[in-house]
């Protein structure tokens, strides 16, 4: 149902209008304003599909609101219904692209006719633009397609280096504006959840979820070019430290499903991509050959690794197995204990978040989970051989 404001300052008139059978033509009766202030602010909060507006009213006059319902409710189809058959009027009506004028006397028939016509009007504009919403999203979904082929052809060597160049001009790709190149890789899901999962779907929410986090970064490619594969390309020297953590607790939350990634510089020339590429997925797949267990406590503390009293009892609780028994598997599977896993998580991420020049060494310290900058300091000695401020100063 379309729905109708009567805007009119005669109560004959508004009644008179208000009782013809507007259902017939799916048409709904939504409001009635008595001058053109009052069909201005009801117009704003109910947002009319049709207005019927008379030109000689109090407070605004009918040109007067019609200009007004422009800004506020472009969308809105008006029909101005007067007593005035003067040329300047009609003029102005058509310079704010009012769909009909109607004289007074109103005759009925004639009204619901142009109404109607108003609505036919309407219809097609909504299947226009439903069409057009339809035709981008063809389009990007086609381009997704495309990029996709492209770069698995790329990468499994189909491709010579003319025809790299004349994809990449065909796709509007300008590999020489991104500097980094981030792998993303999706450790596997064991046993009978991933009998339940549908690959497409999946896909789909995986790649969404990484263009939101990466929504601030204007330029950027992103692909699913395996199973357990997602590729990046950005425009950025740097996704940023609190980026990287939104990716491993937004796949996790909402998908269930633990990530590992690299990011590295983009390669220059078309045929280092492809190498480059095969040895960053095998290097990141060896990190992820670790058992089920192993993978998810070590995810566990990419996530939480800033909580300062973080313990092996709370992973393993989280993990509902014994602490005994999980701190065995990482010693067996990683060859050090939790606390050496903890701490090399900890001085990673204290190493990343020193790129920023802004942060002090005690928010640092914070940042990572330690409790005093001391603690810190004698751990990052301890892991790298530097103290934090000497690692700093080497590399500014």
């Amino acid at each position: 149902m379309y729905r109708l404001m009567i805007a009119d300052d005669e109560p004959k008139i508004r009644r008179g209008l208000s009782r013809l059978p507007w259902q017939e033509i799916e048409v709904e009766v939504i409001a009635e304003a008595v001058d053109g202030q009052d069909a201005l602010n009801k117009a704003k909060d109910l947002q009319p599909d049709l207005m019927l507006v008379d030109i000689n009213m109090p407070n605004l006059t009918g040109l007067e609101l019609i200009r007004h319902l422009k800004e506020t409710n472009p969308e809105c189809l008006i029909f101005i219904v007067s007593g005035y058959d003067e040329f300047d009027y009609a003029k102005e009506a058509i310079k704010l692209n009012v769909f009909d004028y109607i004289l007074k006397p109103v005759n009925r028939k004639e009204l619901m006719a142009v109404v109607k016509k108003g609505i036919d009007s309407l219809d097609t504009k909504i299947k226009e633009n439903n069409f057009v919403k339809w035709a981008k999203n063809q389009m990007i979904a086609d381009q997704d397609h495309m990029y996709t082929q492209f770069f698995k052809q790329w990468i499994d060597g189909g491709l010579n280096d003319y025809e790299i160049q004349q994809n990449l001009m065909a796709l509007n790709i300008d590999m020489s504006k991104y500097k980094k190149m981030l792998i993303i890789y999706i450790l596997p899901i064991k046993g009978e959840q991933e009998l339940f999962l549908d690959q497409e779907l999946l896909t789909f929410a995986q790649l969404n979820i990484i263009n939101e986090v990466l929504a601030n970064i204007e330029d950027k490619i992103v692909i699913k070019t395996e199973k357990d594969i997602i590729l990046s390309f950005v425009d950025t020297d740097d996704i940023g430290f609190d980026c990287e953590q939104e990716l491993i607790q937004n796949i996790k939350q909402y998908l269930d499903q633990q990530i590992s990634f690299l990011q590295v510089d983009a390669p220059m020339e078309y045929r280092q991509f492809t190498s480059k590429y095969h040895e960053v997925t095998q290097e990141i797949r060896k990190k992820g050959e670790l058992l089920p267990i192993v993978a998810m406590a070590k995810n566990y503390l990419e996530v939480h690794f800033s909580a300062p009293e973080l313990a092996l009892t709370d992973v393993a609780k989280h993990l509902r197995v014994s602490s005994s028994y999980l701190s065995k598997l990482i010693k067996q599977e990683m060859g050090y204990s939790f606390t050496d896993l903890l701490t090399q998580i900890r001085i990673e991420k204290a190493i990343r978040l020193m790129d920023d020049p802004k942060l002090r060494i005690y928010e640092i310290s914070e940042k990572v989970g330690y409790s005093t900058q001391h603690y810190f300091s004698a751990a990052f000695k301890k892991a790298t051989g530097v103290s934090p401020v000497k690692y700093r100063k080497e590399r500014t």
